[in-house]
């Protein structure tokens, strides 16, 4: 397995977005961003949760299983339908879903209707992954 870094499973993954062909307006996290109200757009962002040590040893040598998950929330304006959300919530999980890539390892990627909020209606696409870092 692949030594990966939290900032470096951070660009991969955003990587993968930008070269991913999807049909959305985004933003990544921590960004300045006026959404646009006439098509939906997606906020990504990475979050990390607990992990462990997999391996003892000397520094340099010990292997720690980070987890963390993709989290896509995507947005279209009220009375627009869901049609749209539904195609792009679709392809972020072929986009992500099973699959690895620069030593990230992505499971099983869950779709969620949020609903209604003022003016937006909201659809969360939740992609746990795993990757492990050596230090």
């Amino acid at each position: 397995m692949t030594s990966v870094t939290l900032n470096e499973a951070r660009e991969a993954i955003y990587q993968r977005w930008v070269t991913g062909n999807l049909t959305a307006n985004y933003t990544f996290a921590n960004e300045k961003y006026s959404p646009p109200t006439d098509t939906t757009w997606a906020r990504v962002t990475v979050n990390h949760e607990a992990g462990e040590q997999d391996s003892l040893g000397s520094v340099g040598n010990r292997k720690f299983l980070r987890r963390a998950r993709l989290f896509v929330q995507l947005y279209s304006t009220v009375d627009s339908g869901t049609r749209a959300l539904d195609l792009l919530a679709d392809q972020v999980r072929d986009l992500f879903e099973g699959v690895s890539f620069s030593g990230l390892y992505f499971v099983s990627v869950d779709i969620r209707e949020s609903g209604t909020d003022g003016e937006w209606y909201q659809v969360v696409v939740d992609a746990p992954f795993f990757y492990q870092e050596t230090k």
